[in-house]
């Protein structure tokens, strides 16, 4: 876990500069993001049953009808689907279990969610090493960068440090705290 918070801190360095967001639109999906993750884990959830249907189904027609250069060449993409339904399941579960922790507005859910686009980018790479398609590199590039910059832009949200007898923190007090740093 220590390697992970010192990923963090790395990545945090690279979206120090970058154009923020509104207060307004950092609020909300500091507010929000619990139940973005909640969607985000049916999703992924669900779409797990008809990714494995296809892909036996699939493998199956091409085991039968293809020649062996076709079923070698089909192995290694059903070794890469395999790989990437397993890291699917993986994320869902991961962005599942930052729902609760997301909405009591804890760093736990954002650390969880930061893992999931962390594996998100792993299979991304994983796939595309396999399968050998450098078409996809750019769509895997855009997607973890979006991710990531949505992330990091609630991540201060996150390190305000909360007593257990203070109330969580508000965004409008958080906003607030914001506009007396910036005076």
């Amino acid at each position: 876990m220590e390697s992970l918070h010192k990923l963090e801190g790395a990545i945090a360095q690279w979206f120090k500069d970058v154009p923020h967001l509104p207060q307004g639109g950092r609020v909300w999906l500091f507010e929000n993001v619990w139940w973005i993750a909640l969607i985000g884990a049916i999703v992924g959830a669900v779409t797990v049953l008809p990714g494995l249907f296809v892909l036996f189904g699939a493998g199956a027609l091409v085991a039968i009808f293809a020649g062996p250069i076709v079923t070698t060449l089909s192995g290694i993409f059903f070794f890469a689907s395999i790989l990437s339904l397993a890291f699917l399941v993986a994320i869902s579960v991961i962005t599942g279990l930052a729902v609760q922790p997301l909405k009591d507005q804890e760093k736990k859910g954002w650390d969880y969610l930061f893992l999931a686009v962390i594996l998100g980018i792993v299979s991304n790479v994983a796939n595309i090493i396999l399968t050998v398609s450098l078409s996809g590199l750019l769509g895997a590039l855009i997607s973890a960068l979006v991710g990531l910059y949505f992330l990091y832009e609630i991540r201060e949200y996150y390190e305000v440090k909360v007593s257990k007898k203070s109330p969580k923190p508000k965004a409008a007090t958080l906003a607030s705290d914001e506009k007396t740093e910036k005076a």
